[in-house]
């Protein structure tokens, strides 16, 4: 199945009303992103005991998370939303790890001794779990990115940008903007072309 074609929008509404299929679907579309974005963490996470299934199971629930979250009048893009929440979903878990192995050491040792070498700055520099999703939207790096990369675009590509990240199809696209495909096609090339020497690229499924 070709997941580029595949209507988030359309996705929630079905799962929304109890849809199964449509909730694997989007599952199955959005393991790639989980895949481009676990391997990041897996340096501290291994070091810690833990193999890049269990950064890819906590992706997953991330995933879960941006789908029984996600609010249309947020105004905020599902792709976006998920990508936060996954991320989110592993920077926690990673601080969890770490607050383990601190408090084997601080069990296993009870000598007067400083463990300031031990602590971990990559822990300390994750964002709270307290916050919601959307609280933390707007600070989280890689949505900078992608907000960086939409807003050097011209604005009537970076609205084909927004609508092809979100799934909707070549046909569906020229509809909503009243323009012809040929256009859309357009649009597309030239945001491919950008892609290419774009750090964003490793933040996006298959435009």
């Amino acid at each position: 199945m070709d997941y580029k074609n595949v209507n988030d929008y359309e996705m929630l509404y079905l799962i929304g009303e109890k849809d199964e299929r449509a909730e694997k679907i989007l599952y199955a579309k959005y393991k790639n992103l989980i895949m481009k974005v676990a391997p990041k963490y897996l340096s501290f996470a291994s070091s810690r005991g833990a193999e890049l299934d269990d950064l890819v199971q906590e992706g997953f629930l991330g995933l879960y998370s941006a789908i029984k979250n996600y609010r249309p009048e947020n105004q905020v893009l599902f792709y976006t939303f998920a990508l936060v929440c996954i991320e989110r979903q592993l920077s926690t878990y990673c601080k969890r790890l770490s607050s383990m192995r601190q408090e084997v050491l601080n069990h296993s040792y009870s000598l007067d001794i400083q463990f300031d070498d031990v602590r971990d700055p990559f822990a300390e520099c994750i964002a709270s779990s307290e916050d919601g999703p959307y609280e933390n939207l707007l600070f989280s790096d890689y949505v900078l990115q992608i907000l960086d990369f939409k807003n050097n675009l011209p604005k009537d590509i970076a609205l084909v940008f927004e609508l092809r990240l979100n799934g909707f199809r070549y046909q569906e696209i020229s509809t909503l903007l009243d323009i012809p495909k040929r256009k859309v096609d357009s649009a597309l090339s030239h945001i491919r072309t950008k892609l290419k020497n774009s750090h964003v690229k490793k933040y996006l499924i298959e435009v």
